[in-house]
């Protein structure tokens, strides 16, 4: 575990003023630097060379902000299946879930954003309770989108790859 310790103060800091990172993108973040921004940044920067001005960066900040929501909603949209009822808990639980294993543990290890040491409490309710609303809204959007589409029936995409498997078990047997 040693290895995926980098301290950010002198030697003999205390394991709250570590930094978890997974070697080798090492700290990416500014002091202060919303983790969305610094992917912004870093991808900006990959791609020209360069770093954006103060207006790209905004610009970026919620490009990947909005295509990375967009993008968790589709997922949980393919894996969710449909919902007679309003999905209150699958949108919390689905909220949970993505500020637990990004907000708190994939994004402070890829060096995006400070260890969840640094934050207070408050910081995290508050970022969960974030996480919760935006789960609440893509349960509701869902939900509405297959009514309004007229695909309130539609198959999670795990019966999906399971009829997909007795298909090929099938044809395999027909074979024979």
């Amino acid at each position: 575990m040693g290895q995926f310790l980098k301290a950010t103060e002198t030697p003999g800091t205390s394991l709250r003023e570590r930094e978890p990172v997974i070697l080798p993108l090492g700290r990416l973040h500014r002091e202060g630097e919303p983790s969305m921004q610094v992917t912004g940044r870093v991808l900006h920067e990959a791609a020209t060379g360069t770093e954006p001005g103060p207006q790209e960066t905004k610009v970026l900040s919620e490009v990947v902000h909005w295509t990375f929501g967009a993008g968790m909603g589709a997922l949980y949209g393919a894996i969710r299946g449909s919902a007679g009822v309003p999905d209150a808990m699958g949108g919390i639980a689905f909220g949970s879930a993505v500020w637990l294993l990004f907000s708190e543990i994939a994004v402070p290890l890829l060096g995006l954003a400070p260890p969840p040491t640094r934050t207070p409490l408050k910081g995290h309710l508050g970022h969960l309770g974030g996480h919760w609303v935006y789960g609440l809204i893509t349960a509701a959007t869902l939900q509405t989108l297959r009514k309004t589409l007229g695909s309130g029936e539609q198959p999670a995409l795990a019966e999906v790859v399971d009829e997909m498997d007795r298909a090929l078990e099938r044809e395999a047997v027909a074979e024979m």
